[in-house]
């Protein structure tokens, strides 16, 4: 069953699975799922960070497992600037924002340069499987999006639907323009938090969400605190 945010006193964990992470999309089953708009500077930690990259590209520590700047002007792979090798392959009709626009279609980073486009008609970014994405712990999910449209799209995803779930933020799911956090726990239950605020279109903003084991599960949009509940869950 789904556990919205409720609460009790035995600990949880994220589910290993081993599903690839997509950014763009949730499930290749679900076409519904695909983001209409431009992202940027994506990260996945394996700890509950509380700051975030807001005015500055993100640098990579022992905590991340994955961070994609797309600066790339071209071709079909955003390199992960961690040391995990998680680079991402471009599917379908994802390609890079370049120049001549860039100061009004990157995301408002010191020295971001390019950002990647999509178009919502299933393209998306595949990076298959790696233990270090298998973050079953504390975790970060991050980016920079500017959605086109308040159709629902997700943002970055390791989640099959409904089988090899595991942990999934996204746009509009609940209701058009809110954020959703959503991960599967180690009992089989579906922890779900969704922010309280809107998104806007066609206006960058950063949108965070994290999990703490025995404490908290949170949603950040800008690095502000949106929505937050505690993380026990009933068996």
């Amino acid at each position: 069953g789904i556990l919205d945010v409720s609460v009790s006193t035995i600990a949880l964990e994220i589910a290993s699975t081993n599903t690839d992470v997509r950014i763009g999309i949730g499930s290749l089953n679900e076409s519904t799922t695909s983001l209409t708009g431009v992202m940027d500077e994506v990260r996945i930690s394996n700890v509950a960070r509380t700051s975030f990259c807001i005015t500055s590209e993100c640098t990579s520590d022992g905590n991340t497992a994955a961070l994609w700047h797309m600066n790339e002007d071209g071709g079909n792979t955003t390199s992960d600037a961690s040391s995990n090798g998680n680079d991402g392959t471009l599917i379908g009709d994802a390609s890079f924002f370049p120049p001549p626009n860039w100061t009004t279609d990157v995301a408002p980073l010191n020295g971001d340069t390019y950002s990647l486009s999509f178009d919502g008609i299933e393209d998306y970014v595949e990076v298959p499987d790696n233990t270090s994405l298998d973050v079953t712990g504390g975790i970060t999910l991050e980016a920079w999006i500017k959605p086109f449209s308040t159709d629902s799209g997700r943002i970055v995803c390791k989640d099959n639907v409904q089988v090899d779930r595991s942990y999934c933020l996204s746009y509009g799911d609940s209701s058009p323009q809110k954020l959703r956090f959503f991960f599967r726990n180690n009992l089989g239950q579906d922890i779900i938090l969704d922010s309280i605020s809107d998104i806007s279109v066609n206006e960058w903003a950063h949108a965070a969400a994290t999990f703490k084991p025995n404490d908290m599960v949170k949603i950040y949009i800008n690095g502000t605190l949106d929505n937050s509940a505690t993380t026990t869950a009933t068996s």
